[in-house]
């Protein structure tokens, strides 16, 4: 029988690789709430609806937004350089760094090949016009608390 070379998995290097994962996850998860609610603003700006109707208040508006986003980016970048830089250069730590954006960028890719297959949408993008503020609303204008 050949000689295999084979690394030992030991719940430490497991519970790393969950901890990156949950990680690197909630910054994609946290940069892309700041990006959407920027979009969500400017949809609803482009629209010519009343700001005050809306039935939640975005404290300094729009620099948590922004601010989520640079941070979420430039925390995104230190944790891929403090795990490059480490000497000895070790390549699974990077792959353990980085592991959560695999299932990002899976579920991502997934779920645009499903709405053009199955919902036929050429992007999930909406033009700001389009977006749809009225059906299934949970308030009505004039409900708003005022920004």
């Amino acid at each position: 029988m050949p000689n295999i070379p084979h690394h030992d998995v030991g719940s430490g290097v497991i519970f790393s690789w969950l901890l990156n994962i949950i990680g690197i996850s909630a910054l994609l998860v946290w940069t892309s709430i700041g990006i959407i609610s920027l979009r969500f603003r400017r949809a609803y700006k482009a629209q010519g609806l009343d700001l005050t109707d809306l039935p939640h208040r975005q404290p300094l508006f729009p620099l948590f937004p922004v601010g989520v986003v640079i941070l979420g980016t430039l925390m995104f970048i230190v944790q891929g350089y403090a795990a490059v830089v480490q000497d000895p250069f070790d390549h699974q730590n990077v792959v353990a760094t980085y592991i959560g954006v695999a299932d990002y960028v899976i579920l991502y890719v997934g779920y645009t090949i499903y709405e053009c297959i199955f919902e036929e949408r050429r992007s999930h993008f909406m033009p700001l016009m389009e977006v749809d503020f009225i059906s299934d609303a949970l308030w009505t204008s004039g409900e708003g608390v005022g920004v």
